[in-house]
């Protein structure tokens, strides 16, 4: 889903370096029921489940980004990402 919501910014102008996923939506739909026929007169229902994901993605400067990120309005696996790579540079904060 992702590669295919990078594919349709891209065709709409937007640039790849400065994608930004806004919301990511997931949701169920209702369930298909089929009938599940079985041996000597017996049968049951099959539920097939689906879902729906719609994903949102808008264009930032990188320093929006990193100020978003500073002041902790960011998703919680990108500070992660970032506090990750400034311990193993040895940043001094």
């Amino acid at each position: 889903m992702l590669e295919a919501a990078r594919a349709n910014a891209q065709k709409q102008g937007l640039s790849e370096e400065r994608f930004f996923v806004k919301t990511a939506i997931v949701g169920r739909k209702l369930t298909q029921k089929k009938i599940d026929i079985k041996g000597r007169g017996k049968h049951g229902i099959i539920r097939g489940t689906k879902s729906t994901c719609r994903i949102w993605i808008e264009e930032k400067n990188p320093a929006d980004f990193y100020k978003m990120m500073l002041l902790g309005k960011a998703p919680p696996g990108i500070g992660w990402l970032l506090r990750r790579v400034m311990y193993q540079n040895n940043y001094d904060f």
